[in-house]
């Protein structure tokens, strides 16, 4: 996947490229409650992270891929369909919470001596119950993610003595005028080979521009990206008619 700051991303949207049966992404046709929700490229929706809805707001959802009924037109690919949730004659919620964080993760060959920064929270809650009952229902849902990550970065730099003009071929001396720009370079605090050495540290990414979408929002601060999910629901069910059938008869007439 291209990176979100990319031209090619943002020419083609924020949703995950999916192909279904060889298909291009381009092809596929996404519906929620029957209704299409393709982006301005004709592809998946999604936001930045490429997320839509909480996973409690779907009630059940299809993936056709060939051979589709008269019903599902638009689209030579695949039909990816999604019915959200209603309430019912009693009430109903969940909620629900994500942790990852980096005082939880091992340390990988190329991190430095401190794990890079990485703290991840998904949250959300859900409630559903009758307005009417047996006619009117209600149902929502929220769903939010903040997020912080940090990348861990592994570059060489001159080394404490090459600095100095002492080098591994021989001493140079080192101009006064370039000598200032030595000090841009860190010292070495990993491997020191020849006149480099390895200088590791982390890097915490910036977070991409505020984006909003149908179905969430984003907001970013320097280092922390958050996204939100709201969905509501209200289905009203048609009053139920009854049917009664009366037979009318002729008196049968008496006798003489």
């Amino acid at each position: 996947m291209a990176p979100v700051s990319s031209t090619d991303r943002l020419g083609r949207g924020y949703g995950v490229e999916l192909s279904v049966s060889g298909g291009r992404p381009q092809q596929n046709n996404y519906l929620l409650n029957g209704i299409s929700i393709n982006d301005y490229t004709n592809q998946a929706p999604g936001s930045i992270l490429g997320g839509n809805l909480g996973v409690d707001a779907v009630s059940e959802f299809s993936v056709l891929t060939s051979n589709q009924g008269a019903e599902y037109g638009r689209t030579s690919g695949g039909v990816i369909s999604a019915i959200t949730r209603t309430g019912t004659n009693r009430f109903h919620g969940s909620a629900y919470e994500f942790l990852r964080n980096s005082a939880l993760d091992a340390r990988n060959y190329f991190d430095p001596p401190t794990i890079a920064p990485f703290r991840r929270n998904q949250f959300g809650v859900s409630a559903g119950g009758p307005i009417q009952k047996d006619k009117t229902f209600i149902f929502g849902d929220y769903e939010g993610l903040r997020q912080s990550l940090g990348l861990s970065m592994v570059d060489n730099v001159p080394s404490l003595a090459a600095r100095s003009g002492q080098l591994s071929t021989g001493n140079v001396i080192v101009d006064p005028l370039v000598a200032p720009y030595l000090a841009f370079y860190p010292l070495p605090n990993g491997l020191v080979s020849g006149d480099t050495g390895i200088y590791s540290f982390f890097l915490v990414l910036p977070s991409p521009p505020k984006i909003t979408s149908p179905l969430g929002w984003i907001t970013s601060s320097p280092t922390t990206i958050a996204w939100r999910a709201v969905t509501c629901t209200i289905v009203r069910h048609p009053r139920r008619m009854t049917n009664s059938t009366t037979n009318l008869s002729s008196p049968r007439p008496s006798g003489n």
